[in-house]
């Protein structure tokens, strides 16, 4: 019986079709390096003939890489000239031009409350509404919700409606139509990737070897195997292992060096490009997670949080002043107190910074497990107005897992956030001016959770005179507020019911009288088209007499609510106006 054996094949490269044609440039494509961490570096190689220019051309997010990692060499003694490449402004530069900021998506109150002033015409589920933009305020809706109401101004007065309900919203003025339209286009520009041309300027004599080497952002290179059984008897099995690589340059590969690396170098984005950052793309989860080099602040410690806390030392300007650099620094403290702002570190003698080196699988961090919670604390009354004090309280709990031999050390990284209090942990181990460390022990294959709780206090006011009778019924519900406060709120709400019964008694007797004068001129119309001798126009004649009688009445009747109406509305408003219950 013969022996099946199996053997390795050649190592087959499959590139996806569709790459780019080759450039005009004249220095094609030598030699290309992809590794596992999610970037490739490319080398040109060739000739040059005298003084000549260079062309290669990068997308928007290439370029980032490249200005950090170009590298050009003229190898047959002459020099490496200019390099030019198309600067664009960031976004935010070019919204600022506008009306509208759409800088940041913050929903539509917060672009209502830029407007203001506008004319628009809004249509809900029931009506069209048209009229210019007061405002925009978020309100307390139920179950503790947030809803927004804009505030317009109408011929008939001010109107408030629930942006909830609003289906369309259009701009009547078509300069404002026009800003809108230019704002959305410019963020549209912002997405493209249009490539951008780099020109590398060489300058010499003759004919001489160049040299053009770059790192790239580019896709994981991938594995593939297959195993090839041959029928019984009939010789050896095949193992064959495929490389599958993906050709993102503007150049077909044509006798390129290809090498393959399976190791993780760290490798970090600098944004040479723009003035702004922009974070490098998710890798693919089955690349393996990067480990970026991070810059870490300089932090105060533990004892120096405890002076600052305890004593008359304020802490965040304790904070700002082990961060300025005294006129009598010497050169390595200086560029210490500046290292914020470059990637790499160079602190003086006796500081201690942290320093990523290494990513420690080991120790699994989940911060999944994060809640909010408010309460009502109390509430005032100040000539009308109700100012009712929240308490919000957010915790995040970090759940550390140490899967390894020995027990870790970690130190969490919380953000502070201004306006909040730190409560549980109480001990921190450092301070920046953006996060607190915290650190726990966590021991060998144990799961540790930590609680970090912040708590933060929150005012509303109300003005009571333009609360409906069910607000004012519901703030007075309110367990939480002090007594004296919710009988002053029950108070209010009765005399508010008082002037809204009057209310609906008078637009009664309005209808009312609108029917009978209708029916009074129906009565004369038909008295015109009947003989006076009939007795028909003696009933006509009586009924006209009635109706007069009643109309008089309800004339009357309307007076006297009108009368009590402004007496009630007086009465509130006096009753409001002089209220004040601290």
């Amino acid at each position: 019986m013969a022996t099946k054996r199996l053997f390795w094949g050649v190592l087959l490269l499959l590139v996806p079709l569709g790459a780019a044609a080759q450039p005009e440039s004249s220095v094609p494509i030598d030699k290309v390096v992809f590794f596992k961490s999610g970037v490739s570096y490319v080398e040109h190689r060739g000739a040059v003939q005298g003084t000549t220019t260079m062309t290669l051309r990068f997308r928007d997010e290439q370029m980032k890489d490249v200005l950090k990692s170009l590298v050009l060499q003229d190898l047959g003694g002459g020099r490496v000239g200019t390099i030019n490449y198309p600067s664009q402004d960031p976004l935010s530069r070019t919204l600022e031009g506008f009306q509208v900021d759409l800088s940041e998506p913050e929903g539509l109150g917060t672009l209502s409350n830029q407007l203001r002033g506008a004319a628009v015409t809004l249509t809900t589920a029931d009506e069209t509404i048209d009229g210019t933009i007061v405002s925009a305020d978020p309100q307390d809706g139920p179950h503790g919700a947030t809803q927004w109401h804009l505030t317009l101004y109408r011929e008939e007065g001010l109107q408030s409606v629930a942006l909830d309900h609003v289906q369309h919203l259009r701009f009547e003025d078509p300069a404002l139509q026009a800003e809108m339209r230019k704002a959305l286009d410019a963020v549209a520009r912002a997405r493209n990737q249009d490539e951008n041309a780099v020109r590398l300027r060489f300058r010499g004599q003759g004919t001489r070897p160049v040299r053009a080497g770059y790192v790239v952002e580019a896709p994981v290179w991938k594995t593939s195997y297959r195993l090839l059984l041959p029928d019984t008897n009939e010789g050896q099995g095949q193992m064959q292992g495929w490389a599958i690589v993906e050709n993102q340059t503007d150049a077909d590969w044509e006798g390129v060096d290809l090498t393959l690396v399976s190791g993780r170098p760290i490798s970090f984005v600098q944004d040479l490009y723009t003035p702004t950052y922009v974070d490098r793309p998710v890798v693919p989860p089955t690349a393996g997670e990067p480990l970026p080099p991070k810059q870490y602040r300089e932090g105060i410690s533990r004892d120096t949080v405890t002076a600052a806390t305890q004593g008359d030392v304020d802490f965040d300007a304790s904070l700002d002043r082990s961060r300025q650099v005294e006129a009598g620094q010497s050169a390595p403290r200086a560029r210490a107190a500046q290292a914020e702002s470059d990637p790499q570190m160079d602190p003086s003698q006796g500081d201690t910074r942290f320093v990523t080196y290494a990513l420690n699988q080991d120790v699994q961090v989940d911060a999944g497990g994060g809640r909010t919670e408010e309460t009502v604390q109390t509430g005032t009354i100040v000539e009308g107005v109700l100012t009712i004090t929240r308490r919000r309280v957010a915790s995040q709990t970090y759940t550390i897992e140490n899967e390894g031999g020995t027990a870790a050390s970690v130190i969490i990284e919380h953000p502070r956030r201004d306006g909040w209090s730190l409560g549980a942990p109480s001990n921190v181990e450092e301070r920046t001016a953006s996060d607190y460390r915290l650190r726990t022990a966590v021991g060998a294959g144990e799961t540790v959770e930590l609680v970090v709780e912040e708590a933060k206090t929150l005012t509303r006011r109300h003005q009571l005179l333009e609360t409906d009778r069910d607000q004012l019924l519901s703030y007075g519900r309110t367990g939480a507020l002090p007594d004296d406060v919710r009988e002053a709120l029950e108070e209010a709400a009765d005399l508010q019911r008082k002037v809204s019964q009057t209310n609906k008694q008078l637009s009664q007797a309005r209808q009312e009288l609108d029917r009978l004068r209708s029916e009074q001129s129906r009565i004369r119309e038909n008295m015109k088209a009947v003989e006076q001798s009939s007795d028909y126009y003696q009933r006509l004649l009586d009924k006209l007499s009635s109706t007069e009688d009643r109309i008089e009445t309800l004339n009357e009747r309307i007076a006297t609510l009108e009368a009590e109406r402004g007496e009630r509305s007086d009465r509130l408003g006096q009753y409001l106006q002089d209220l004040t219950i601290r």
